[in-house]
């Protein structure tokens, strides 16, 4: 597999938004576990499918609209020269907030592999690069938002050396059972 992983801007969001996000739901994260211990494990809920982008103002190109996003970067993961992946990180002090944020806290906004590519290095090349970039460009740390229904996620971002900064429960209301995650990797500490 030949990977390469480039620096883009905002013009690139429509082709970045071509790679799916959604996921199969088959279990969830115990968050009392996760809370007293740090340790992603799963408790049974109800099958189901989630796609991110199914809701239209949460895609991607909709950022634009509501950010000032000129300055974010976007990493994009080619395979030949179709797009496999990618991540949007908002900088420090760029107007995208999640609890727990401070004035160096970056924030990946979202990151995404294509379905079959998943499994074979692409979200950890991209974390990588995430890190390596955050890093130069001066940043203290990286927030990221899971909810305990992205299983996957959660153990990704475990295996990756994030550590949870922060459980809510109530984060989405009562119409959305799940809760969130902000995970926090501190740079420096790798």
């Amino acid at each position: 597999m030949n990977l390469r992983i480039e620096r883009k801007g905002s013009e690139s969001l429509v082709s970045y938004e071509q790679v799916p996000i959604s996921f199969e739901i088959h279990g969830r994260v115990d968050l009392t576990r996760l809370e007293d211990i740090g340790s992603v494990e799963t408790v049974p809920c109800f099958p189901r499918r989630k796609g991110y982008d199914e809701v239209s103002d949460q895609r991607p190109t909709q950022l634009a609209l509501r950010y000032d996003i000129a300055n974010w970067p976007i990493l994009m993961v080619y395979e030949g020269d179709t797009v496999v992946g990618g991540a949007i990180l908002a900088p420090p002090k760029s107007g995208y907030e999640l609890p727990g944020a401070q004035n160096g806290s970056g924030i990946m906004v979202d990151l995404r592999v294509h379905p079959s590519m998943r499994q074979r290095g692409v979200g950890r090349a991209l974390i990588s690069a995430a890190i390596s970039l955050a890093h130069h460009l001066g940043w203290e740390e990286i927030l990221v938002e899971t909810q305990d229904t992205n299983l996957a996620a959660c153990q990704f971002y475990a295996n990756m050396g994030f550590s949870v900064r922060s459980i809510d429960r109530e984060a989405y209301g009562t119409s959305l059972d799940e809760a969130q995650i902000i995970w926090r990797f501190k740079l420096g500490e790798s």
